[in-house]
């Protein structure tokens, strides 16, 4: 890429030199749900790969013969078969075989652009300050899937404004995050928690001093429901949410989190501050026999 600027009255051209970067879309997927992924490819790119992880459980060799098919002429499509159960486990099968320099966390239900990859690829290029990004997501019908900051900010400033992150907003520099991975008592399928695996990823990195960005940009599409709007009323995300305060934070001020979540459920979502407040705590206590 060439540049030039104006110093003393005279242009000076210089070169940059720092080379392309590549992303890895890291697909992870279980069963007959490989047969979404198709959907998600775009038209092969240079700089970039499809590293899918699937579990293979519940398949049958028709689906086999069917996967050695559906991805016979894309080169750039690996396919990683693995058994047993957790989506964190499945995350960091893909990770462990990611290579590109920009990583990106996707599920079997997500569509892309090349617009928004692009963007996921420029937003590195021209920011070499930031380990990780996280992106915002969209529904099908293009609205975000939750509240976001209204601009870019740091990450521990946007977690002020309320936000919580979704995997499927998750980028990160693959060199930079080292052997960082998902904690696998977090996540569906993890047989402990169901749910906070992004939060612990996210706190994890910030224990590591990573440079960790909220940039208000969408760069996904995504039919799945998140979590956080299950919150009032369900007893496994209520758990695994006091499992990951009490993960983040000393026990006095996750207990005093826990109370302030019931406040705000039973304000604004109507729902019994009570038991919030007990599942919530239910997740604080079994994360000290469970982490």
């Amino acid at each position: 890429m060439l540049f030039c600027y104006q110093s003393s009255g005279f242009a000076k051209l210089f070169i940059n030199f720092a080379p392309m970067l590549t992303l890895d879309i890291l697909i992870c997927t279980i069963g007959q749900r490989i047969r979404r992924v198709p959907q998600m490819l775009l038209a092969p790119r240079t700089d970039v790969k499809y590293i899918v992880s699937w579990q293979t459980d519940m398949t049958t060799p028709d689906d086999f013969m069917w996967m050695a098919s559906a991805f016979s002429t894309r080169p750039d499509v690996q396919v990683l078969t693995m058994d047993g159960a957790g989506l964190s486990r499945n995350r960091n099968n893909a990770l462990l075989h990611s290579t590109s320099s920009i990583c990106l966390i996707a599920d079997d239900d997500c569509h892309y652009t090349d617009e928004c990859i692009d963007r996921i690829l420029s937003a590195y290029q021209s920011n070499t300050i930031d380990d990780i990004i996280c992106f915002m997501a969209a529904d099908s019908d293009g609205h975000p899937i939750k509240h976001y900051p209204v601009s870019s900010m740091a990450y521990s400033a946007a977690m002020q404004t309320g936000y919580y992150p979704s995997s499927v907003e998750l980028t990160f520099r693959r060199d930079r995050i080292g052997d960082l991975k998902f904690n696998e008592r977090f996540g569906l399928g993890s047989g402990c928690f169901i749910s906070g695996e992004e939060s612990i990823f996210l706190h994890d990195a910030s224990e590591r001093h990573l440079n960790i960005l909220f940039k208000n940009q969408t760069v996904v599409q995504t039919d799945a429901a998140t979590t956080g709007t299950r919150c009032p009323t369900d007893p496994d995300v209520l758990t695994a949410k006091g499992a990951v305060f009490a993960y983040c934070y000393p026990l006095h001020q996750a207990i005093w989190m826990c109370l302030k979540e019931a406040v705000h459920h039973a304000r604004f979502s109507h729902a019994n501050p009570f038991t919030v407040f007990h599942n919530m705590m239910y997740g604080v206590k079994r994360s000290h026999t469970n982490i």
